[in-house]
């Protein structure tokens, strides 16, 4: 009597990395060779096979992700539901990024940063200086090291940030995209399923480390306060 569905979670760097590549691949893969193989198994019409694969097949949203990629976390949502595709799961997460306009700022954004370029998970990171197109890196190192030649722009990491916290010196989260999701989820809740995946907690620089039991709490509390409930 439950419903199943697989959601699938586009990352950057990964073969499926932003929203147009997943609306591509559900709707040029998924479902062209999806609701020919399923109907042929099944009896099932090819009607009955495509709403089937939309029903049992639907999209993790992940906050951070996206807005590391630089995407509007409304028009994700927007170009989604267009799509006719179904939103199984909001990960709410930040990401963190750093703007400069200076070589003098960038190099202190360069040393706040190097203090997240830690060993233990993958930070995949994205460059955008100003009037030039989006750089991808599969490590925030590559990033920083590339950061030097580029006078002014703007960087963002797959480096899950407390949710409730939006500077950290002269660096900021995307909690902004949090907040556009929460709203446009208020408004219209196209997904039962909230979840916080803030993970990093044991590997965040040592100024930021507190205990992790009221950091989860206030997490939790701080999102409840976002969608009133």
């Amino acid at each position: 009597g439950k419903m199943l569905h697989l959601d699938i979670e586009p990352e950057p760097d990964g073969i499926i990395e932003n929203s147009t590549e997943f609306i591509a691949y559900f709707e040029e893969y998924l479902l062209a060779r999806g609701t020919r193989l399923l109907a042929s198994r099944t009896g099932l019409s090819p009607d009955q096979a495509e709403r089937t694969i939309r029903n049992h097949i639907q999209l993790c949203h992940d906050v951070c992700h996206f807005a590391v990629g630089f995407e509007s976390a409304t028009s994700v949502i927007s170009m989604v539901k267009g799509a006719g595709i179904q939103t199984g799961k909001i990960q709410i997460s930040a990401a963190l990024k750093g703007i400069w306009d200076s070589s003098h700022r960038r190099d202190a954004l360069v040393e706040n940063l190097q203090t997240f370029d830690e060993p233990v998970y993958l930070h995949q990171a994205m460059l955008k200086p100003y009037g030039q197109k989006i750089a991808h890196y599969k490590d925030l190192k590559p990033a920083l090291e590339a950061m030097t030649e580029i006078n002014a722009g703007e960087i963002r990491t797959h480096y899950h940030v407390p949710l409730f916290t939006e500077n950290y010196d002269q660096l900021q989260s995307t909690q902004s995209d949090i907040l556009d999701t929460l709203s446009y989820w208020s408004d219209q809740p196209f997904t039962r399923h909230l979840e916080i995946e803030t993970y990093t907690w044991d590997v965040l620089p040592a100024a930021l480390k507190v205990d992790i039991v009221p950091s989860i709490v206030r997490e939790m509390e701080w999102v409840l306060q976002k969608i009133e409930v």
